[in-house]
Parts: C-alpha cells; sequence; structure tokens
C-alpha cells in the first residue's frame, strides 16, 4: 500500500466529509440541511464499513459534525485533512461558495500536489458527490477536470441530486442506497489502493488560499515556466562533494539524498505542472536567459546549489547573473542546501563564503521577503512548500516585464512591484505588494531548449 504515514495510535481516516453548514436564520432553513448531511453521513461509514471487511476494526471518518461542544475545531479539522484518505465533497452552488470549504479542498489539494512532485503519482482521492444540482459553468478551475455525473448511477441522482434523493427518502429509498454504495467503493479502492501521503498536521487549514477563487479555464495550459539547474555534474565536481548526489548530467542532481532519492530537475517541473504550467528545464550553461542583454521569454526559477559556486565556469556565470539580477526580476532564485549532509557540514563555513559572495545582490534584494528560499531549504518539504509561491513571483513579474516593455507603454512608469511571500502552505496566498528595494548606485556592487537538454 502507497501510504507513508508515520505510526499511529489512531486509524487514518477512510474519508474527509466537506459540505456547506446550513445556516439556520428562517424557517425555511432550519438546519434540516446539516441533518441530512449527518444522515449521509453515517449511511456513508457504515456502508464503507461494509465493504472494507477485510480491514478489521472500526473505520475511521472526519467530518465536523462529530466534533464535541468544547472541542477545537481548527485543529480537529486540520488533522483530519491531514491524515484522511480521501476527499468527499458535496457539491453545490453554496459548497463552492463556501471559503472555509474552499480552504478545506485546498488543503487536501496540496497533499496531492506534494505525492505527484515526489513520487510522480496521482491519487484519485477527491471524490465528488452532486449533493445539489449544478451547472459545469458554476464550477470552479479546480473541480473542472473532476467526474461527478456518473453515467452509471440513476438519472434522479444525475438531475436533482442525493439532497434530493434523501428528502423524498420514500419514493427513492433504492436509488438512494445504489449512490452510497457506489461512493462506498470508492472510498475503500482509494483507501486500499494508494492513498496520498499524510502531512505533519501542526497548521491550521484557516491559513490556506480558497481554492475555489482561482479563476480560469482550466484547459488552457498558462505560460511555459522555465526551470534552470545550477549544479556540477559527476565529471567536474569540487574536492569533498557529495558524488551519490550527481550524474552524467546538472539535471541529475539529487539534492536531499538519503531522504529522498528525486532528482529536483523533475521535483519541480512536476509542482510547476501542477500549477497547469508548460514546464522545461535546462541547465545554466545553456540558458541564455541570464545573459545581460535576452530579453524576456518565459517566468525563470533559477534553483542554485551551493556547490555550483566551487566550479569556476559555473561561480562566473552566476556571479554575471548577480550583476544583472536588477534588471531580470522574473529570474527567481532559490538556493537548495541539505546542510545535513555529512559533505555539507564538513565544508559549510567555504560553502557559504563562495555562494554569498557570488550572489550577494540577489541576497540582499530577496532575502527580506523570502530569507529560507535564499539561505537555502533544507528538504523536500521545504521545497515543495515554498517554490510555488516562487513561481507565482516569477510569473507575475514577468508579465508585468512583458508589459513595461511593449511598444504602447506609457514613457514613465511606477517601480516595479515586489510580491511578498512565502505564505503558510504550499501555494498559499499572501502575496501583499509593496515597492521594490532600492538598488545599489552604478559602480557600488559588491562585485527556449537547448540541445543538451533532458527529456522529461
Amino acid at each position: 500500500m502507497l501510504s507513508g504515514h508515520e505510526p499511529t495510535t489512531e486509524p487514518d481516516p477512510y474519508f474527509f466529509l466537506s459540505y456547506a453548514h446550513s445556516h439556520g436564520l428562517t424557517s425555511a432553513d432550519d438546519f434540516r440541511g446539516d441533518r441530512l448531511v449527518k444522515r449521509f453521513h453515517d449511511d456513508l461509514r457504515e456502508h464503507v464499513q461494509y465493504a472494507a471487511h477485510g480491514t478489521g476494526g472500526t473505520i475511521a471518518s472526519a467530518v465536523d459534525l462529530e466534533i464535541p461542544i468544547g472541542g477545537h475545531w481548527p485543529e480537529r479539522i486540520s488533522k483530519g485533512l491531514a491524515r484522511c484518505r480521501s476527499f468527499v465533497a458535496l457539491y453545490s452552488t453554496t459548497y463552492f461558495s463556501s471559503e472555509h470549504c474552499g480552504k478545506e479542498w485546498k488543503t487536501f489539494a496540496n497533499r496531492l500536489v506534494s505525492d505527484h512532485a515526489m513520487h510522480g503519482r496521482r491519487p484519485e482521492a477527491i471524490i465528488p458527490v452532486l449533493w445539489q444540482p449544478i451547472r459545469d459553468d458554476q464550477l470552479p478551475k479546480c473541480a473542472s477536470p473532476l467526474q461527478y455525473s456518473r453515467i452509471d448511477l440513476t438519472p434522479t441522482y444525475r438531475d436533482k441530486g442525493l439532497n434530493y434523493l434523501l428528502r423524498h427518502m420514500l419514493e427513492y429509498r433504492d436509488e438512494y442506497e445504489e449512490a452510497v454504495t457506489h461512493l462506498a467503493a470508492q472510498i475503500v479502492f482509494v483507501a486500499e489502493n494508494g492513498y496520498p501521503t499524510a502531512i505533519p498536521h501542526s497548521f491550521d487549514y484557516r491559513d490556506m488560499e480558497d481554492a475555489f477563487q482561482q479563476v480560469g479555464d482550466p484547459t488552457v495550459p498558462r505560460p511555459r515556466m522555465r526551470i534552470v539547474i545550477a549544479a556540477p555534474c559527476e565529471s567536474d565536481l569540487p574536492r569533498d562533494c557529495a558524488a551519490e548526489m550527481y550524474g552524467r548530467k546538472p539535471l541529475h542532481w539529487r539534492p536531499f539524498l538519503p531522504e529522498f532519492p528525486g532528482e529536483i530537475a523533475i521535483t519541480a517541473q512536476r509542482l510547476a505542472e501542477s500549477m497547469d504550467f508548460q514546464a522545461f528545464v535546462e541547465a545554466l550553461e545553456h540558458s541564455s536567459e541570464l545573459s545581460a542583454d535576452t530579453e524576456p521569454s518565459a517566468p525563470t526559477i533559477l534553483i542554485v546549489d551551493p556547490w555550483a559556486a566551487q566550479v569556476p565556469a559555473l561561480q562566473e556565470r552566476l556571479s554575471t547573473f548577480d550583476r544583472n539580477s536588477r534588471h531580470k526580476l522574473w529570474i527567481r532564485p532559490v538556493i537548495v542546501w541539505n546542510r545535513d549532509h555529512p559533505a555539507s557540514t564538513r565544508n559549510e563555513g567555504d560553502l557559504e563564503r563562495e555562494l554569498f559572495t557570488t550572489l550577494p545582490l540577489c541576497r540582499k534584494r530577496y532575502r527580506p521577503d523570502s530569507p529560507q528560499v535564499l539561505d537555502g531549504l533544507q528538504t523536500v518539504q521545504d521545497f515543495i512548500r515554498e517554490l510555488p509561491t516562487v513561481i507565482r513571483t516569477a510569473e507575475r513579474l514577468y508579465f508585468s516585464e512583458v508589459a513595461r516593455s511593449r511598444p504602447d507603454a506609457p514613457e514613465e512608469l511606477p517601480p516595479r512591484p515586489r510580491f511578498k511571500g512565502p505564505g503558510p502552505g504550499l501555494g498559499s496566498g499572501g502575496l501583499a505588494v509593496r515597492r521594490d528595494m532600492p538598488d545599489p548606485p552604478d559602480g557600488e556592487s559588491d562585485q527556449g531548449f537547448d540541445d543538451d537538454r533532458e527529456q522529461r
């Protein structure tokens, strides 16, 4: 089983039930909706228990209906979202207008993104339930690709939703039972055939952005995203560098060994693709985007290995970019530094001195907003959490630069904006606009695919 869970005394919930609460403000809205949700939840859990008879014990679920009076509900919900094996969403127009539901969706979806970035797998663990009728054009971007109106369920369910079947149980009991049985089978299949990896639940789901506020047509890809890897290859390693981290090409760099064996180029590419970019990777020595006279062609993430500053050719390229970085704000440097690796520990002083001397202006310009990104992301979890904010910043500044360079752009333009990040959690919001930090006066500085690219 692909679980990735830490040992725990509590069973992982087979599903988290996400739904929009009734308001109970009028006689027509007397919390009956919540009572119907409670009945559906209990029936669904019973069917899941029956379908998973081979597991033994009691099948747990996660839903705020069962949080006791006095319970700390944000913590309970966050814990359920961090550990549940599937996410059952009760679709309705009210659901997709709920900020809390959007934050629940985003929290669980981040686990799917993380799994894809690290392991290349995409558990189909979001299970839509048509609670009330909704048109396709009312779905937010995140929900549009998911199949929710199954042809193997009854026409009444597809036309009127599960809420209607519950309200007219005498007439539609068989159809209701069929729908619940089908949903339970999906939950058990996900729970027993590869569910998303659990994450530490030391977070508050309310800090996440609302997934339902992300607009756009999911069938139209966003622009290209360039990922540049600044790392040595095995034929040109500095003295005392950990050879097992490197390969024939810089794109084979694996900085998080032994905990995570994946190549950082592939991990970054998958993260960008999860954000709908057409992502491609290239090595620093083959990237023309960093040259002073090159016009912007794509938002760019420059992922830097501290050992690259120990290789004269790479050090020179990075230093040249640093001197020109104020004119290329759409290129965002990210330092990846596994300081716990013995080779890094033994050479930490030399690595810091050479790297920070190579990129002094980048550190001065970007570090106040993203200190961890410029000091060095030490784990793959740090990388997955921080990179989406850097990607969004690169995209925003890229389009700002493209707009400035248009022939019809006004002669006087306001200062270029900076965007504050990273926020809490992978893909979180909080990009607050602030003015760019001033550049040092001149003279006072501190000093397309290529043919050799790796196809992914």
